[in-house]
């Protein structure tokens, strides 16, 4: 699917799920500077809010590095929000967007469990 389809969730809350597929520096002369969002990941195979997406990238800063290169290959949950960006497209500035992370990267199975107790515990 298109991102299109994520512009009803724009500026919302929304649960995401993907496959951790790349983690990398986006400049490595910034390594050091934990406070600068230098870290992309990349998550394919995307489910937000039941809309399919081939690929998302997230931005992150630098001390999660080391705990992203854990999950390489499997599959993540966590809640997110759905931010509108501009990006250049033949020479046109166009709307897309994007997903900024609003809570830590869990395994799938791991989320699904803790949400099941938080849910247990309220009834």
């Amino acid at each position: 699917m298109r991102r299109d389809d994520l512009r009803q969730f724009k500026n919302r809350n929304v649960i995401a799920s993907g496959i951790v597929a790349c983690v990398c520096f986006k400049n490595r002369l910034d390594i050091e500077d934990n406070w600068k969002r230098n870290v992309k990941i990349l998550l394919k195979n995307v489910v937000i809010s039941g809309v399919e997406v081939d690929h998302v990238w997230l931005f992150e800063r630098n001390k999660y590095y080391d705990m992203s290169q854990e999950l390489i290959g499997q599959e993540v949950k966590f809640k997110a929000k759905v931010t509108p960006y501009m990006k250049q497209k033949e020479g046109v500035f166009i709307e897309d967007y994007g997903i900024e992370r609003s809570s830590k990267l869990l395994l799938k199975e791991v989320y699904e469990r803790e949400n099941e107790l938080a849910h247990a515990q309220k009834y």
